[in-house]
């Protein structure tokens, strides 16, 4: 075949397929009824009821992408909230914890209050009868000393204060 021939068979079994479809099928059929009953008069109709869906098609999207957006939005919101609860809980745990730290350092301070209240104590019932004992002692061995010896003895110097061991007053 030549390619002018052959570009009349394309062309012809092209023609012939397309009479067959509508012609011998159904969908061909209401294609040509359809194109049949065609009135011109309804184009405006037509391009009426294509803005119509068009704009319904339109709000349709908007209103999911409000709806997507106000999600987002919601799912921002919720994430700042969550932040938010947990800063405060960690401020409420602080809280907390300095709360106990301040009653331990507390209990502290009255623990080394009251030792040296106690040592001051010890002071005084033990360690003060003790010095006294002492100096009696001694004011006894100066006595026999000065009574032996025949010496002149030296006057007591009398005591003011009581000395202390641990310099707590």
């Amino acid at each position: 075949m030549t390619s002018n021939k052959a570009k009349y068979v394309i062309a012809g079994s092209l023609i012939g397929g397309a009479v067959g479809y509508f012609f011998l099928t159904e969908s061909g059929r209401k294609t040509m009824r359809s194109v049949r009953d065609f009135d011109p008069k309804t184009i405006p109709n037509k391009l009426e009821d294509l803005r119509g869906a068009i704009e319904r098609g339109g709000r349709d999207i908007t209103r999911r992408v409000e709806s997507a957006r106000h999600r987002v939005l919601e799912s921002f919101e919720s994430g700042r909230q969550a932040y938010v609860s947990a800063d405060t809980r960690m401020e409420s745990q602080l809280r907390r914890v300095e709360s106990v730290n301040n009653e331990v350092v507390g209990g502290i301070h009255r623990a080394v209050d009251e030792l040296g209240k106690t040592i001051f104590s010890l002071e005084k019932s033990v360690i003060a009868p003790l010095y006294e004992t002492l100096s009696l002692v001694e004011a006894v061995k100066r006595g026999v000393t000065a009574l032996t010896e025949g010496s002149n003895p030296q006057p007591l110097q009398p005591m003011t204060e009581t000395p202390r061991a641990t310099g707590f007053r």
